[in-house]
């Protein structure tokens, strides 16, 4: 278990993205980032169904040899500034309309991986896949105060 939150309790040290394990579960290690979570607003009445007051989670997806970080949002129970804020990044995105559920508003390149790979080699595929979403929110940091 230590081992499979190596790299992203690495991440949290040096203030790069918000992580707690009670969040993740089975494949799926899911965290934040200090950059959406300025912009994208909590609730304070209700709970995701991640049980969190925050409505996204990037997650690094592990299943049938293929790693990748995904972004995912809940889009029901928003409060109107919180639908306005995801309205607004799906736009930016060109996402088109909310959906009534989770919603995919990112995916990084997808690594093929092995039992035998080792740490070093997974490491280098997180550390690119990092590197995705930090383009990614490069990209809607631009364009947030400009549009």
């Amino acid at each position: 278990m230590k081992q499979k939150f190596h790299g992203v309790k690495k991440r949290k040290k040096v203030s790069a993205i918000g992580f707690e394990v009670k969040n993740s579960q089975g494949r799926l290690v899911r965290f934040t980032t200090p950059f959406l979570d300025s912009i994208i607003p909590t609730s304070t009445k209700k709970l995701s169904p991640w049980n969190t007051p925050n409505y996204y989670f990037y997650e690094i997806a592990n299943k049938k040899g293929e790693m990748y970080i995904q972004l995912y949002f809940y889009c029901r129970n928003l409060s109107d500034e919180m639908k306005d804020t995801f309205t607004r990044l799906a736009e930016i995105l060109d996402l088109g309309e909310l959906s009534k559920g989770y919603m995919l508003f990112f995916k990084s390149s997808v690594y093929h991986n092995t039992d035998e790979d080792t740490p070093e080699t997974i490491f280098k595929q997180l550390d690119r896949m990092f590197s995705e979403v930090n383009a990614f929110e490069n990209s809607i940091y631009e364009k947030w105060d400009n549009e």
